[in-house]
């Protein structure tokens, strides 16, 4: 969990939301303005006391997500955020971000039916993912979703059979050389082979309208936002030469807090340099990803045991790489523990402080964090 918030309020009328992680819709308690670690206090309090909060559950600051949208709308004023929802699909979210007219990628029927089930419009949607389901692609159609994803001539005709009236993006192969987690397999077409699949959509008589440039999650190299604006300027030509309209490009995502405004700047030059009075002609795309959410989350997770040498401390909670802390195994961990004590937290909610070193492990025996100073101790016994 991040202390961040522990010697902070939050602005008025904003709330904490506790969204507990044992069903596949989080089931959410709104809570008025208190630090996070009282939040935590208040939802183990309302539970039973005889069966007690078992399950891990997360405490949501809205006021973060508003807060990182302003700053999109500061920094990248021109370019529609669109949310993942791989990224997060917790409903509260979705529902606060329909509300703002954000638009939504999706990857499955699933994920598609969560959107529209909050009344968005079916425009707002784009499908993607490598190789998608003919069914669901036809579904798609049938909830109005045109947006789709291809970067191959197989799911190029898959598309043209199951939703002819689609509106086709050609995703094309962009990466961060300095991405903290490389992906096993790079999906995209590269501009050779976008050439051709500008050509066949032709005489398939279909119409490419956008493309389609992720880039690498947790990007930290301005230059990866360089190279993917260059290289769609040269598949916008291409498409041209080949009688499409590019009316809508999609950049992103990989944005975090520490680099965003560097990275949204570059974007914008990128943008400039590349496309100067057409990019007003196109609708400009882009995914926050962790941007939003990052730090908006804080997961509580009970103690099931400790192991106390006088120097270093064992803690092991109900959780693991399983659950909530899988990327701890893919990406390195930035959050930080704090170890609460359920029945209060003393002054001003926060737990008397003594540093020493410390690693938190899953229920699983595995690792999920380690440091040598920093946690914030109370009295701990296993079930707190």
């Amino acid at each position: 969990m991040n202390d961040q918030l522990l010697s902070h309020g939050y602005p008025p009328n904003d709330f904490i939301n506790v969204s507990t992680t044992d069903s596949p819709m989080y089931r959410t308690v709104m809570y008025p303005p208190l630090p996070v670690c009282l939040a935590v206090e208040n939802h183990v309090s309302a539970v039973d006391v005889g069966a007690r909060q078992r399950n891990s559950f997360l405490v949501v600051d809205k006021a973060v997500v508003l807060d990182r949208i302003r700053l999109w709308q500061q920094c990248l004023p021109h370019i529609s955020p669109c949310h993942t929802i791989r990224c997060n699909s917790d409903m509260q979210l979705l529902q606060l971000l329909a509300g703002l007219s954000v638009d939504f990628e999706c990857m499955s029927l699933t994920e598609i039916s969560q959107v529209l089930y909050l009344g968005v419009d079916p425009n707002r949607l784009i499908f993607t993912g490598p190789c998608k389901d003919p069914d669901e692609v036809h579904h798609a159609r049938i909830a109005g979703v045109r947006k789709a994803v291809f970067d191959n001539e197989d799911e190029l005709r898959k598309l043209a059979r199951s939703h002819r009236d689609a509106e086709f993006y050609l995703q094309l192969s962009v990466h961060d050389p300095a991405c903290r987690v490389r992906p096993t397999k790079t999906f995209g077409a590269s501009i050779e082979h976008a050439k051709y699949l500008f050509a066949r959509s032709r005489k398939l008589r279909l119409n490419i309208h956008g493309l389609y440039l992720p880039v690498d999650g947790a990007a930290s190299n301005p230059i990866a936002y360089h190279r993917a604006v260059a290289c769609a300027r040269i598949a916008y030509d291409h498409a041209l030469q080949h009688g499409h309209s590019i009316t809508s490009i999609y950049i992103g995502g990989g944005f975090t807090l520490w680099n965003f405004e560097q990275n949204a700047f570059r974007l914008c030059e990128a943008i400039t340099q590349n496309f100067g009075s057409l990019q007003s002609t196109i609708r400009w795309t882009a995914e926050p990803g962790p941007l939003w959410v990052g730090d908006a989350y804080f997961l509580a997770s009970r103690v099931l045991g400790t192991r106390d040498d006088g120097e270093n401390l064992d803690l092991f909670v109900n959780d693991g790489v399983h659950r909530n802390f899988f990327h701890a195994v893919v990406d390195p961990p930035v959050s930080k523990p704090i170890l609460l004590h359920p029945r209060g937290f003393g002054k001003n909610g926060a737990p008397p402080q003594d540093a020493r070193a410390w690693t938190v492990w899953g229920s699983d025996g595995r690792l999920v964090r380690s440091n040598r100073h920093g946690l914030l101790v109370s009295s701990s016994a296993a079930g707190e």
